[in-house]
């Protein structure tokens, strides 16, 4: 395919100037003196159809003798032999050159089809990556339910250890109430007793004393014995009254110690729950933390997994710049090829 300014008169005139330069206006040096422009075939093609009509005009006017015609004859032969000769030679160069190009087209087409696999490849990990993130998401959305719900339960038990210890410390302060009260009714009781037996040793003593002046007086106070006995038969009287009242008063103490025994057990009771409730808190406590944690974990797989698929985004995007260069250079190469087999077929219909 000849180039742009290339004709047979540019040719003609590179061709003359070789020849008045007593140089051979060969393919090549024509070629160069164009100034390296033009196709070889389109110079070769021109060559000829100078060298034909230089024959046929020195054929007409018969300026030429037989030798000098056998002469020009033996050169235009040997160069159509060397034109030829390049011809076949360069044809060999553009077979292989398109056998070449052939093979290289069919390497890239290799590749690019391995390319377009890997692609296929890397988004179907994409989209199942992208389908593992959604279902993390989900289980990270349910993990945060499940610790609310933990939390909620938490705050129930939290408040029920409030109730518990505010139920605890009424009946401590009931207890210690009671027990202040039985505290002061024994001693009360037992102020009681002391004055009960300090007047009842008054009594005996002031009897005894009576006792004495009577058994001294016996004689002249018969009388005065007589109402003695009846007061002694009155203390007695009374004696046993305050026995009585004394043993009403353990019971009492006794049915008090009783209820400060139920108190107690109750107070057991209710600690041992306390502790109960402090352990299940503890559990609590400790799956919270264990959800925690493993929500910390699912979030670094999650940034893991999200920082692989934009690596692996990058290296698609990559891919496919690699595959449009490729493309382009398939293209470009599917374009030399094209203009080779045009040359060779120009080449061919000029032989």
């Amino acid at each position: 395919m000849a180039r742009g300014g290339i004709n047979k008169t540019l040719v003609l005139q590179a061709r003359q100037e070789l020849l008045r330069k007593g140089i051979n206006p060969s393919v090549d040096a024509t070629r160069v003196q164009l100034g390296n422009t033009g196709s070889k075939t389109t110079i070769l093609r021109y060559l000829k159809e100078i060298d034909k009509d230089e024959g046929t005009t020195i054929d007409d006017k018969a300026l030429l003798n037989n030798t000098l015609k056998k002469m020009i004859a033996q050169l235009a032969s040997q160069l159509q032999n060397d034109a030829k000769a390049i011809i076949e030679k360069n044809d060999e160069a553009y077979q292989n050159k398109i056998k070449q190009l052939t093979d290289e087209e069919k390497v890239l087409k290799k590749q690019l089809t391995q390319a377009d696999n890997h692609y296929q490849s890397l988004d179907n990990k994409r989209q199942k990556q992208k389908i593992l993130l959604t279902q993390q998401s989900e289980k990270n959305q349910t993990l945060q339910i499940e610790i609310s719900e933990f939390h909620e339960k938490v705050t129930q038990l939290t408040q029920r250890l409030h109730d518990k210890d505010e139920h605890i410390a009424s009946l401590e302060e009931k207890h210690t109430h009671s027990r202040d009260a039985l505290e002061h009714y024994r001693h009360s009781v037992k102020e009681q007793r002391q004055q009960d037996l300090r007047l009842h040793e008054q009594q005996l003593q002031q009897l005894q004393v009576e006792q004495r002046h009577l058994n001294q007086t016996l004689i002249v106070k018969q009388d005065v014995i007589t109402q003695l006995n009846t007061d002694n038969s009155r203390l007695v009287t009374e004696m046993k009254n305050v026995q009585k009242d004394n043993d009403r008063m353990i019971k009492e103490q006794t049915h008090t110690e009783k209820q400060l025994q139920f108190t107690q057990t109750e107070m057991i009771t209710l600690n041992n729950e306390k502790a109960v409730l402090m352990t299940q808190s503890t559990a609590m406590n400790g799956t919270i933390q264990s959800l925690s944690e493993q929500i910390q974990s699912k979030e670094s797989q999650w940034t893991i997994l999200n920082d692989k698929m934009n690596q692996q985004i990058s290296q698609n995007i990559q891919l496919e710049q690699d595959i449009m260069t490729a493309k382009v250079a398939l293209k470009a190469r599917n374009d030399i090829v094209e203009e080779i087999q045009n040359s060779f077929k120009k080449r061919s219909q000029i032989k």
